[in-house]
């Protein structure tokens, strides 16, 4: 039987019964995460207009993968991996890569309750965490993520903010959104060994 606290929840969380996020034990998120997640749009100073990947070169090589390593009567956690599409010219930009040079990766261990995520860096295999910007959070310093689900689309969320500099994103004010897909997807990257997890699939 669910608990009170699921029932106590807002009516919008209530979309993680149709979407498979709630467990029995009374430990309730906006979506099941586990797997693979394509960046489609972003808005990159939180001007409220998302700007959609429409490059054929660009489209699905912005990627997260999530996998959940907590037991199913403990909170859920477990690992996020990123990967961003390089070019020769070690562009990795969301507007001007031609993402023909393979991967950059970053890890991440994360916490998920309700409609939030909490992300916290862990430098890759064989590399070191960003160098801070302004006033960007020190590397390893806990990121809150707000999610919201995108009305009438299946399996699609925004993402506010994304951990400085992931993404182009100021850790701020930037909103991404982001839909599930085959796990096939995050295979060519490599970046799942070099935060310590098995291949997909």
């Amino acid at each position: 039987m669910r608990s009170i606290k699921s029932l106590l929840l807002p009516a919008s969380l209530c979309l993680c019964v149709l979407a498979g996020g709630c467990d029995d034990e009374g430990f309730v998120t906006l979506f099941d995460e586990d797997g693979t997640w394509s960046l489609l749009a972003f808005d990159l100073e939180g001007t409220g207009t998302l700007t959609t990947i429409d490059s054929p070169n660009r489209k699905d090589q912005f990627l997260l993968r999530f996998l959940r390593t907590s037991g199913a009567e403990q909170r859920p956690e477990g690992i996020a991996v990123a990967a961003t599409c390089i070019d020769v010219s070690d562009n990795q930009s969301l507007t001007g890569s031609s993402c023909n040079d393979g991967f950059t990766c970053r890890c991440f261990n994360y916490t998920f309750n309700e409609a939030t995520m909490v992300f916290t860096e862990f430098a890759a295999d064989g590399a070191s965490l960003y160098t801070p910007m302004g006033d960007e959070p020190m590397p390893g310093e806990p990121v809150t993520i707000f999610l919201e689900p995108i009305e009438d689309i299946a399996s699609t969320f925004t993402f506010k903010p994304l951990p400085a500099q992931l993404f182009e994103s100021d850790a701020t004010n930037s909103r991404y959104e982001f839909r599930q897909k085959a796990d096939s997807l995050f295979s060519k990257t490599a970046c799942s060994e070099r935060c310590g997890l098995p291949e997909p699939g």
